[in-house]
């Protein structure tokens, strides 16, 4: 009986192969006042740089978003009136002050139309004034391999002519800081250039003389002065020039 009774006394802590539990009768100590407030001050830093990181990327893609969207839409109008092989491509700016910081997350013709009612009756000059808050564009590359022969009045007549249908299918914005840019590859004595004109000087009441004679000076002035950066030129990133 005795030994019975000590075998069924034996703690299962001296059994071979069962796992002893240990319970503590100690509680964990709380956290210091103090360690707590630097925890929240960390965490809520934290949050503020992963916001501002994503606000950044966010806004990166949203504007390769809304150059792939607006390229696409153009492409059919381009092709129609230039021709199938026509390369172009927009580059744009846009504005940032009041409710105009909401066009970045628009699509570029909400965009457009956004700054074009904040800077209703203002001019370029006073745009340019807002430090960037208010100045937007919108520029329009265009580059047709099928039709690069532009020697006489009747050839640049042709191609204002086909840039003036493209105003149609602008985004909603001001024709003043929109542009078209028809690029020329010519040799390498001769240069490449381009025919820069802004869309509201493309309008039908326009004097045609002064828009032929503005494309064979605007040859010059893009090759030289319009272009500030040559190699970050547009057409030259793309490879036009090749």
């Amino acid at each position: 009986m005795n030994k019975e009774k000590d075998s069924a006394g034996v703690s299962q802590a001296n059994i071979p192969g069962v796992p002893r539990v240990v319970v503590s009768s100690e509680r964990a100590k709380p956290a210091e006042p103090g360690k707590k407030r630097l925890r929240r001050i960390v965490i809520a830093l934290g949050v503020v740089v992963i916001f501002a990181m994503v606000c950044v990327v966010m806004n990166e893609s949203n504007d390769y978003l809304r150059t792939l969207v607006e390229e696409t839409r153009l492409r059919p109008y381009v092709e129609r009136i230039f021709s199938k092989n026509t390369k172009f491509g927009i580059e744009f700016k846009l504005c940032k002050k009041g409710k105009t910081s909401w066009a970045s997350f628009a699509n570029l013709s909400q965009a457009m139309n956004i700054c074009k009612e904040e800077t209703e009756n203002m001019t370029e000059s006073e745009m340019l004034d807002s430090y960037d808050e208010l100045y937007h564009n919108y520029n329009l590359y265009i580059y047709d391999p099928d039709h690069q022969l532009v020697e006489t009045d009747d050839d640049k007549l042709r191609i204002i002519k086909r840039l003036r249908k493209m105003i149609e299918y602008l985004p909603d914005g001001r024709l003043d800081v929109m542009s078209f840019e028809y690029f020329v590859k010519k040799d390498i004595f001769r240069g490449s250039g381009g025919f820069w004109v802004r869309a509201s000087d493309l309008s039908s009441s326009r004097n045609i003389p002064k828009l032929v004679q503005g494309f064979s000076e605007g040859m010059v002035v893009n090759t030289f002065t319009h272009v500030p950066d040559w190699w970050d030129y547009y057409p030259i990133r793309k490879g036009w020039d090749k």
